[in-house]
């Protein structure tokens, strides 16, 4: 995903959040569905669990394809997203996946 096409999902979109993460999706009118990451230092200070964050959210994605239309999205990270276990973080992003879905099918 290139700038232009994360500025479009950053002001048109379906939004889903909790206290873990912020995931922005809109359709994109593309045959497959494109993730980006916005994973901040503010609230992940550690290069190391920064990684870990994007190798989770990118599996979790992996395994959620396909959505029932493709989608741009963009996943941010909130305070205290550091301090939780893989499993936290697989079941808040199966959550956000399926609200997504939901939400652009009744937009469709």
């Amino acid at each position: 995903m290139g700038k232009s096409d994360f500025q479009q999902v950053f002001s048109e979109n379906k939004k889903s959040a909790d206290s873990l993460l912020v995931v922005l999706a809109r359709p994109n009118g593309r045959s497959q569905s494109r993730l980006g990451l916005a994973i901040a230092k503010k609230y992940t200070a550690s290069a190391v669990q920064r990684n870990r964050i994007k190798r989770l959210i990118r599996e979790s994605f992996r395994q959620h394809l396909p959505f029932r239309v493709a989608i741009d999205t963009v996943v941010m990270n909130r305070a205290g997203i550091a301090s939780k276990d893989n499993n936290q973080l697989f079941q808040s992003l199966h959550k956000h996946w399926n609200r997504i879905d939901d939400k652009l099918e009744q937009g469709a």
